[in-house]
């Protein structure tokens, strides 16, 4: 029983430092001022951008600690793939930023390993949906990500603002996700 109190302990904190360290972005505004203003967050971490290794960082490290609360939560299949998914795929997508490979010309890599990551989230997000809390929290959810993914085809320049808020949900959902973990054992 204490065993279990602990993993739970532990994969909450790991949500939860995962909730922050994805949100990283706002440094932007203080670390790269201009990027952040005019830019969506994945510029914050291409190569030639000051910066940039902190904000690649942030996300590699979001990603580790969801890969390190999906390892805790093999038994919860679904709960756990999501968080696999989502941490690797937005470790992958920093990586990819950073080293150029997820920018080319119209929907590149960055945005295919995004989305996967988003659809990752998604299937956590849907695999607790059992009290109104945690569907207020996905139709949020859903609702920032309809925004932004509408505002990145229809107004790519005015997508700043959207993108914002779905990062800062998407991180409220990791920890809403940790603090979830009670209910599962």
């Amino acid at each position: 029983m204490e065993t279990q109190t602990n993993y739970k302990r532990l994969a909450l904190a790991l949500c939860l430092a995962a909730g922050i360290l994805y949100n990283s972005w706002p440094l932007g505004y203080l670390l790269d001022s201009r990027t952040a203003h005019t830019a969506l967050a994945s510029n914050l971490e291409r190569a030639g951008h000051p910066y940039a290794w902190l904000f690649v960082l942030g996300d590699v490290l979001t990603g580790l600690c969801l890969i390190a609360a999906a390892i805790i939560l093999y038994t919860k299949t679904w709960l756990s793939a999501g968080l696999l998914i989502f941490g690797l795929f937005t470790a992958i997508s920093a990586i990819f930023t950073y080293s150029g490979a997820g920018h080319v010309t119209g929907l590149g890599l960055d945005a295919l390993t995004s989305t996967i990551a988003a659809i990752g989230l998604f299937i956590s997000l849907i695999s607790l949906v059992k009290n109104r809390v945690n569907v207020a929290v996905l139709a949020f959810w859903l609702a920032s990500v309809i925004s932004f993914v509408g505002y990145a085809l229809l107004r790519p320049n005015q997508a700043y603002l959207p993108q914002d808020i779905l990062l800062v949900i998407s991180g409220l959902a990791l920890f809403v996700i940790g603090l979830n973990l009670r209910q599962l054992w």
